[in-house]
């Protein structure tokens, strides 16, 4: 699972708290990091740590410390560094994404099951809850999962937890309608809409045989919208039609499924592996209608 929408630490927004030095120190570890030197960047880290800091800065430079020890697999030492954390919510919050990582779902429900989350600052409460979401997810609850990814989406929306929400629905809950509604706002209300929810969506559709409803589900979905303009729409614009001869092909009407297919395949910009996928599409349907 992509994990970019995870807290890294504490995010420094209260700029009255923060120290000129402390900001410089921080600057000079990311930049470390970013740069590859993960070694470097955490020594640095932990001696901001020990500074002359608040709680709040602390808390910051032991979640940043935390993460590097982890990339560092030394998976003991990051777990230290999390619970070292001052401010109790960002500490239990980076335990739970470091056994997020680790796949110990089942640690993260038995700690953290009874926690309070609502009254967690805002900065940490969307990621607490979307971590015990999953981990929920994986344990097989599905009403916990319900519950934790809902109110991920109330803190903080993004169309990864609305796609969860509807597998939730859908895998667990055994709701297709609500799984539905679910996909449909990952991908209609996010500018960084992702195919994920589109495909789960039309997977929903096709099981139904509602095949209409799945191509005019495709055909309301602009390829080339908001930030996808940015640099990536082909890879979209790929996918959604060749979703469309996927559709068409489930739907008996091969020869239009062909079509799409080699439209998809022409979309300028596509990757190598992305169009020789459609390709290896239309070969499969242009044998299957040979062979009847």
């Amino acid at each position: 699972m992509n994990k970019s929408m995870m807290v890294v630490g504490i995010v420094l927004s209260c700029c009255a708290l923060v120290r000129a030095d402390y900001l410089s120190d921080r600057k000079a570890a990311l930049d470390l990091a970013n740069g590859g030197t993960n070694e470097a960047a955490l020594t640095l880290f932990l001696k901001m740590a020990d500074g002359p800091y608040t709680d709040f800065q602390k808390s910051d430079a032991l979640g940043q410390a935390a993460m590097l020890a982890g990339k560092l697999k030394r998976n003991d030492q990051a777990m230290e560094l999390a619970k070292r954390i001052p401010l109790a919510p960002a500490s239990k919050t980076m335990q739970m994404q470091l056994m997020d990582r680790a796949r110990n779902w089942k640690g993260i429900v038995d700690a953290f099951k009874d926690e309070p989350i609502d009254s967690w600052p805002e900065n940490v409460v969307g990621d607490a809850f979307f971590l015990r979401g999953v981990a929920y997810i994986r344990t097989g609850n599905g009403k916990g999962a319900e519950a934790d990814l809902t109110k991920t989406i109330e803190y903080k929306p993004n169309a990864y937890a609305m796609s969860m929400l509807g597998y939730t629905y859908a895998s667990m809950l055994k709701d297709d309608g609500r799984a539905l509604e679910t996909y449909r706002r990952s991908y209609k209300s996010a500018a960084h809409w992702g195919t994920d929810a589109v495909w789960a969506a039309l997977q929903l559709l096709v099981r139904q045989n509602k095949f209409d409803e799945a191509l005019a589900e495709l055909n309301a979905i602009d390829a080339d919208k908001d930030a996808l303009k940015e640099g990536n729409s082909h890879w979209r614009r790929g996918f959604i039609l060749s979703s469309q001869g996927y559709v068409l092909a489930k739907q008996g009407k091969k020869a239009e499924a062909i079509a799409k297919y080699r439209e998809a395949a022409q979309v300028e910009g596509l990757a190598p592996a992305q169009k020789a996928e459609y390709e290896k599409s239309i070969k499969a349907l242009e044998t299957e209608t040979a062979t009847k």
